[in-house]
């Protein structure tokens, strides 16, 4: 998922798990976008072929 829009549609059909389905596009749009933002490390090639 290393994609805003990609995240974002994972989001809407599995999120939350209570009620899968119940977020609008938008919301599910906003809370990827949020995710996104954040910093994170960076992906260790050597752990790719696990």
């Amino acid at each position: 998922m290393n994609g805003v829009a990609k995240m974002a549609a994972f989001i809407r059909h599995n999120i939350p798990a209570s009620k899968p389905g119940s977020l609008s596009a938008q919301d599910s749009y906003d809370v990827a976008a949020f995710i996104h933002g954040k910093p994170h490390t960076v992906f260790n090639r050597a752990y790719a072929s696990y």
